[in-house]
This record gives C-alpha cells, sequence and structure tokens, in this order.
C-alpha cells in the first residue's frame, strides 16, 4: 500500500517538474533572443558613425556580453572551451604583469580583454536546437539587411552606398566600413551554408551565393577568398553523389564567370592592384617593438600607441591589419603562441561535446579564419568572431541533461 502510494505520488510529481523545467528553458530562451536581436540590431545600426556617436563600440560589446551570459545562465559548461578561455585570459594578465612598456596601463588591458571575450560566452556550451536556428538565420540575414540599411541611408542623406578607394576600384560599403561588410557577408554566407546542408533548401544556397557576391563588392580580398573556400567546403561536404557534387560545381563556376563578366572588372582593379593601403609602413613599425619587447611584449591591447600619427593618416586606421603581429607585440615571443593556440583551441572544441566528436571540417574553417587573420583584424570585430560562432554553433549536438558535465572522465 505505502510502494503504491509513493508510486502515485512520483507519478504526479514528475509531469510537473518537467512542465517547470520547459517552462524555465522557454524563459531563458525568450531572454536570449532579446538580448541577441537586440545586440545585433545595433551592431547592424552602426550608430556610433551613422549618427555621430563617436565610439560606442563598449557598448555593443557590452548587450552581447549580457546575451552571452544569459545564453550560458540554463546550460553546464563544456569544460574543452572553458579551460582554453581561463588559459587565454591568464596569459594575457602574466604578459601584462612582467611586460616593462613604459605606458602600460591595466585598464587598456581590461578594455582589450572585454573587447575579446565579449562573444566568449557563446563558445563555452552547446546550443539548443531553437538557439541554433535563431543564430544561423539571422546572421544568414545579416548581409542583406547591411545592404538595404545602407541603400535607405544613402537616399535620406545622400550618403553613397558606392565609392571609389586609393587603387581606382568601387567599393561597396554603406553604413559600414568595407572591411565589416566583407565580415558580415563571410559570416552570413557561411551561416547560409550550412542552413543549406541541414534542411537541403536552394533558399539558403541562393543566400550563400548573395552573400558571397556582396563580399566581393566590397572590394575585400582575404575575406573573399576564405569565404569562398569556407562555403564550398561545407556545401560540396554535404553534397552526396558524384553527379550533384559535380552539378554544385558546375552551378559555381558559372556563377563565377557571370559575375565576372559583369562586376569583375572593379573586383580585379583592386584584386591587382598589390597595394597593402600603407599596411607595410605599420607592420615596420611593430615589428621594431617586437624587437625592443621580445618576451612578453608591450601588453594586451597597447599596439594602437605604438604607431606613429602620420601612419594613421595614411592608412586611417590604428589597428595591426595582421592578428599574428599585433598578438606578437602584445604579448611577446613567450604569450603570442600560447594565445594563439588557445584561441584556436576555443573555437574547435567548442564546436562539440567531447575532443572526439570535433570534425576535419571544423578544423579546415577554423585554419580558414587564421588565415583570414593574417591581413585583417579578426578576433577582436564582433563581425569576424560571428564567422567562429558559426563553425562553432552549426554541428547538430543533443544538449546534456541538467547538470551533467560534458567533458569525459
Amino acid at each position: 500500500m505505502i510502494l503504491e502510494k509513493n508510486r502515485l505520488s512520483q507519478s504526479l510529481v514528475q509531469p510537473h517538474a518537467a512542465e517547470a523545467g520547459a517552462s524555465r528553458e522557454n524563459v531563458f530562451f525568450h531572454l536570449f533572443k532579446a538580448s541577441w536581436l537586440l545586440a545585433l540590431l545595433l551592431l547592424v545600426l552602426n550608430l556610433g558613425t551613422v549618427a555621430g556617436l563617436g565610439n560606442i563600440n563598449a557598448l555593443e560589446k557590452s548587450l552581447f556580453m549580457v546575451a552571452g551570459l544569459i545564453y550560458l545562465a540554463n546550460k553546464p559548461l563544456n569544460w574543452g572551451p572553458t579551460i582554453s578561455a581561463l588559459i587565454i585570459l591568464l596569459t594575457i594578465f602574466i604578459c601584462a604583469f612582467f611586460t616593462r612598456f613604459f605606458s602600460f596601463s591595466w585598464g587598456r588591458t581590461a578594455s582589450a580583454v572585454t573587447a575579446l571575450f565579449a562573444l566568449v560566452p557563446f563558445f563555452l556550451a552547446r546550443p539548443s536546437e531553437r538557439e541554433r536556428n535563431l543564430a544561423l538565420k539571422s546572421i544568414a540575414l545579416a548581409p542583406f539587411v547591411l545592404v538595404l540599411y545602407g541603400v535607405a541611408l544613402w537616399m535620406a542623406t545622400g550618403n553613397p552606398i558606392i565609392f571609389r578607394d586609393h587603387t581606382g576600384a568601387q567599393r561597396l560599403g554603406g553604413a559600414l566600413h568595407p572591411a565589416f561588410l566583407a565580415a558580415a557577408s563571410y559570416a552570413g554566407a557561411l551561416s547560409s551554408a550550412f542552413l543549406y546542408s541541414q534542411h537541403r533548401s536552394f533558399r539558403y544556397l541562393f543566400f550563400c551565393a548573395a552573400s558571397i557576391v556582396i563580399c566581393l563588392l566590397s572590394g575585400t580580398r582575404m575575406p573573399s577568398v576564405c569565404a569562398v573556400a569556407s562555403c564550398a567546403l561545407v556545401i560540396v561536404g554535404a553534397t552526396r553523389g558524384g553527379a550533384s557534387r559535380v552539378g554544385i560545381i558546375g552551378l559555381g563556376l558559372a556563377a563565377a564567370v557571370i559575375f565576372l563578366m559583369t562586376f569583375g572588372d572593379q573586383i580585379l582593379v583592386r584584386f591587382m592592384s598589390g597595394s597593402t593601403s600603407g599596411r607595410e609602413d605599420m607592420w615596420a613599425v611593430l615589428n621594431e617593438w617586437v624587437v625592443r619587447y621580445p618576451l612578453v611584449g608591450v601588453g594586451f591591447g597597447h599596439h594602437g600607441l605604438l604607431i606613429p600619427e602620420s601612419i594613421t593618416k595614411l592608412t586611417r586606421t590604428s589597428a595591426a591589419h595582421n592578428e599574428y603581429l599585433r598578438s606578437l607585440v602584445e604579448l611577446g615571443y613567450l604569450g603570442a603562441p600560447v594565445f594563439l593556440a588557445g584561441l584556436f583551441l576555443l573555437f574547435v572544441q567548442s564546436s562539440a561535446s567531447s575532443f572526439s566528436k570535433i570534425t576535419f571540417q571544423t578544423l579546415a574553417l577554423v585554419l580558414l579564419v587564421f588565415v583570414y587573420a593574417s591581413t585583417d583584424n579578426v578576433f577582436f570585430l564582433s563581425y569576424s568572431l560571428l564567422i567562429a560562432l558559426v563553425i562553432s554553433w552549426a554541428p547538430p549536438a543533443p544538449m546534456p541533461s541538467h547538470g551533467q558535465s560534458t567533458a569525459k572522465p
């Protein structure tokens, strides 16, 4: 009799517990959805430039940080990427502690760490199916929203969506710098490629191709090449059967020929110019500082202080446009390899619940991101980090039960 009562009470309690758990998950999902879309919207609007608000990068990053913390609130940590993130953080602060750079500032280091880690929470746990779909679809739409936003501003304010750069090539920019639009298009194209591979809808194949066209029209070289290679890897890898793969490759080549016959002259001007936009002078200066502070560098986030104003005026930027050189000058020969290895492992390990489930495709895609980082600012730009987020979140993986560690014993 007592056993029957216990069973009856358990049968009544379990459905209520399940309902409470589902309700809690719904609440956290809707909070995450609202915060994620708000952060992405503020990033797209680029109000610092468009509305003349100045540098509001801290506000944009903080919104992503809030969305990331909400995302983590109801999930167990994936210990592989979590340990990698801690190694990165420890390396930064150890190098900062031992640097002898005369203008070192803990405040500047903390600001750079915040910029780097704003999206890191998203890499520390595996997403649910709803979270994955929300992120991939919103990132896939971002390039088109940016172009439409640029057209609207052009019509409203006269701010041109296309301009001619120092090489003579016409470049698509709109509300963003072309390099930012290229990074957003790279992320959008890769997201669309993964959505096509999962749903087999030609709508996503069209989105992928259109995003690559936007990337090419921005006149950027390395992100365009890496975007094409990444999307080809995903789409061809997801296509079954030799005839289907030949068909996809044929369609891609035909689209490339049509594009080159229509817009190709402007793209080739940019690609064949050989111009580095004055970056060689910037790199020469930074290399001199590497020689002065070879072991632990000048401090994380401090490389902008090293670039003379004359070079900043020429290049119109104080960013290194080479993440390897930037890491070397800021963290030295001791810190930079650990920092870069930790970042690589963070991106790779976050794609799976265990190290053994990491795929060759993920490794290749992350390697392409690191190739991209050799000529552009990648690890501190939100649009570029969205590329790594797409690689991390795209592979489906079952969510572990609440409280269960994802690490293997």
